[in-house]
């Protein structure tokens, strides 16, 4: 599994490739909405632990939090939850349609990194499926190191640091390469020759119409 700090980050990356450049600094509801559901699944590991029900958390990990049904029941949830809450106008369905999708591609980045992270620690990978099948899916490399959790000495421990710091910089780049594509993209679209492209091509459109 990935750490929290990798999850966490992997919802700052989803923020960036879903947030208007200029915007950035500004939409902190949305992204609070992506790195809080990147995370969220880990719950089941962390509740237990802080309890000190360690031997809980290892049984319920990666159980019902961490599968594609649970992804699309918290979606529909919020989804209803915020339509009763902002009403049935067209705008809030659209905000409500907006986060919902969000938060369904937020919980499935989730699953992705625990089915594609080194897994050592028994049953190895996730069930993604469930209810629909029990299968255990789980890449044999892992694309990053694992998190030791077996006990709370192994939680705090260098090896589980430099897990940490090891995401911290292979997540970091991602953020920087979508943001770095966003804003060329921007720029792209707002040089002159592109805007005077999109003025032709409006002005064919209304001279068609009008012929």
């Amino acid at each position: 599994m990935a750490s929290p700090v990798g999850h966490g980050l992997m919802g700052v990356a989803l923020y960036a490739a879903t947030t208007q450049p200029r915007r950035f600094l500004r939409r902190w509801g949305w992204l609070a909405l992506c790195v809080g559901f990147s995370v969220l699944p880990d719950l089941d590991f962390v509740v237990p632990m802080a309890v000190g029900r360690l031997d809980w958390a290892h049984e319920l990990h990666r159980s019902f939090t961490h599968t594609v049904f649970f992804a699309l029941a918290a979606a529909l949830i919020w989804f209803v939850g915020a339509r009763l809450v902002r009403g049935r106008s067209k705008s809030g369905r659209r905000v409500a349609a907006a986060a919902a999708a969000m938060i369904f591609v937020c919980l499935l980045a989730h699953l992705a990194l625990d089915v594609m992270n080194e897994d050592t620690t028994a049953p190895y990978g996730v069930s993604v499926l469930w209810p629909a099948s029990s299968t255990y899916f789980y890449a044999p490399i892992g694309a990053l190191p694992r998190v030791e959790k077996r006990t709370y000495a192994d939680i705090v421990s260098w090896h589980n640091v430099k897990v940490a710091l090891t995401e911290i910089a292979v997540f970091g780049a991602l953020i920087g390469v979508v943001v770095g594509v966003r804003l060329a993209l921007g720029r792209l679209r707002g040089s002159p020759r592109v805007a005077g492209r999109a003025r032709d091509r409006a002005q064919g459109v209304e001279e068609t119409h009008v012929t």
